[in-house]
């Protein structure tokens, strides 16, 4: 396979994961604000830890004058300058899927495409309703779902299939340990939810652990997270389909050109067997940001070894497609 189409396919899977990881985790805190009372002060310090998941608390701070609740929806899902808003990686998947339109499903194209253009006018309005952006993030969901139901019904299991499964999970760990990451830097006086539910929350994993589980605290929640085999956004989990996909992609040959990054995937599944339930919260806090270095890590090393073009994860729309 072309290393060009190979990384738009890596590519492609990454900003979906991460456009929907981050409209899940927006409508989350729209959510509980529409519940409870839609005032911005209470949950103010709420904002700031998902503004450090989804963007840039320095790029935000340099664009607006004050932290309100329109400010940060704005920033979060229209803003051109946050390169992980709604608005740009909606853009970049939909680019990366025209480039590979030729391999991927039609369908999914389609997905990705309406979606793009149902949603590309909306920072043009000077309206602003949380109703309105709860409504935009739903459709994302929507997409999101749909497209991964026409991955695994429609898309022929080959090479192609594997590159994009692999950016999938590699983005998924990634953003599970910038959460767990972030929630452990604040102390729990500074964040009104900052606690193992919001955690759970946030991963979209609160079902399935409330059915296998009774305690919930941070011990249990971090290495549930951590090491549990068959949550789906658990670190473990996605090393294990990492290491699969990569298995079938090098037909269960190991050689010296995927050796380092072989290396720092055990590195990463290393890290996630260690016993946290005896930590400190520094050695928590420690432990956290080592996986999220190695999270990064696996994805830096993996586009090296196949050539992926870096040039393709930030892609411009082109002008015949707007």
């Amino acid at each position: 396979m072309l290393s060009r189409v190979a990384g738009s396919l890596f590519w492609m899977a990454r900003y979906s994961e991460r456009t929907a990881a981050n409209a899940n985790i927006i409508r989350i805190q729209l959510t509980n604000m529409l519940e409870e009372s839609g005032y911005d002060i209470p949950y103010l310090e709420d904002w700031k830890v998902i503004l450090n998941i989804c963007g840039s608390s320095n790029e935000f701070l340099h664009k607006y004058n004050r932290l309100s609740v329109r400010n940060l929806s704005d920033y979060l899902l229209y803003s051109k300058e946050n390169l992980n808003s709604i608005i740009n990686t909606t853009s970049n998947v939909r680019e990366n899927a025209r480039i590979t339109r030729d391999i991927i499903p039609h369908a999914l194209w389609e997905e990705w495409n309406e979606l793009y253009l149902s949603i590309k006018d909306y920072q043009h309005t000077n309206k602003f309703s949380l109703l309105e952006a709860n409504k935009v993030l739903e459709k994302v969901n929507h997409t999101f779902l749909t497209s991964a139901g026409i991955i695994n019904t429609l898309m022929s299991r080959d090479e192609s299939y594997h590159f994009f499964k692999i950016g999938r999970w590699i983005e998924r760990a990634e953003k599970t340990t910038i959460i767990l990451n972030e929630l452990l830097q604040k102390q729990k006086h500074e964040v009104r939810n900052c606690s193992a539910t919001f955690s759970l929350q946030l991963t979209q994993t609160i079902e399935d652990y409330s059915k296998k589980h009774r305690i919930c605290n941070t011990e249990h929640v971090l290495k549930y997270l951590l090491s549990d085999v068959t949550c789906t956004h658990s670190i473990t989990y996605c090393i294990q389909h990492i290491k699969q996909s990569l298995s079938i992609i090098e037909q269960n040959n190991v050689n010296g050109r995927i050796y380092p990054l072989l290396q720092e995937i055990q590195a990463l599944q290393q890290a996630t067997e260690v016993d946290h339930a005896h930590l400190t919260n520094e050695q928590q806090k420690s432990l956290l940001q080592d996986l999220l270095k190695r999270c990064i890590a696996i994805g830096s090393v993996f586009s090296n070894v196949y050539y992926l073009d870096v040039a393709y994860a930030n892609l411009e729309v082109s002008s015949e497609f707007r």
